[in-house]
């Protein structure tokens, strides 16, 4: 393997670590702050409080990330119906 290529290498290494590290950061850094001050309002811990509202965050990032993918599924549902039933009126008709 030449220079070039364990340059490249290692750069790649580099940035995909740093993109996880960022992205671990950014989430973990994310919470609701309305949830967090009605659970130290209600007398939780700091800690918990704050683990709880990210947790929020966790669950309504995941939510979202299913309806996308339910709505790509009736799209393609929808595209296969309308070929389908395009392709059974050019046989029948």
């Amino acid at each position: 393997m030449g220079a070039l290529d364990r340059a490249a290498l290692l750069y790649m290494l580099a940035f995909v670590s740093q993109s996880a590290v960022f992205e671990e950061t950014l989430l973990m850094s994310t919470m609701i702050s309305e949830v967090y001050d009605a659970f130290t309002a209600a007398g939780a811990p700091e800690d918990k409080a704050k683990a709880a509202a990210q947790a929020v965050v966790h669950h309504d990032r995941d939510s979202s990330e299913i309806k996308a993918s339910l709505m790509l599924i009736k799209w393609m549902l929808g595209f296969n119906l309308s070929f389908t039933l395009a392709i059974i009126w050019k046989v029948f008709v």
